[in-house]
């Protein structure tokens, strides 16, 4: 599950990396922001207490429930 949120800022990294900023201050900082993940804050996962119990997620992962790694 964890590798839909590298994809989907990976996708994002490279539509915000595509635009040319010709101030070079600008253009810098940009860089060092991006490079530093200030656009991309620390993942977390959240379940709401309203659902039922699906089983754990290793036992799920190897009923191919959810996928490895994923």
């Amino acid at each position: 599950m964890l590798g839909i949120y590298d994809r989907i800022v990976g996708g994002y990294r490279k539509f915000a990396g595509g635009f040319v900023v010709h101030d070079v201050p600008v253009r810098e900082d940009a860089g060092k922001r991006t490079a530093d993940g200030y656009q991309w804050p620390t993942r977390w996962l959240s379940l709401r207490r309203g659902f039922a119990s699906g089983g754990a997620i290793g036992n799920l992962a190897s009923e191919v429930l959810l996928q490895p790694g994923a």
